[in-house]
């Protein structure tokens, strides 16, 4: 099996956490809502719910709930799913 295939399973739902990225703010909802910060570390921990409900509440898609297993490695995101563009504005 090709490595790249493989698919390393993350928690199950009913454990797992997302961190929220800010598109508008460029930076990682903190805790309890309050404010933005650069570091993951510093970033909110969100149920799945809570965190897609603040997601849908926005409007343009600006901000992205995020799996923390997965944010763990990559840690800033460079690709908007909506708009298709990089952190820089570039396609």
């Amino acid at each position: 099996m090709d490595e790249r295939a493989k698919v390393t399973p993350g928690p199950s739902d009913t454990e797992q956490f997302y961190v929220i990225w800010s598109w508008e703010h460029m930076g990682w909802w903190r805790s309890d809502r309050c404010g933005y910060t650069d570091y993951l570390e510093q970033a909110g921990r969100y149920t799945g719910d809570e965190a897609h409900d603040i997601a849908r509440a926005l409007p343009n898609f600006t901000e992205m709930p995020i799996p923390d297993h997965v944010a763990q490695k990559f840690s800033r995101p460079t690709f908007h799913p909506y708009f298709g563009l990089d952190k820089t504005g570039f396609r």
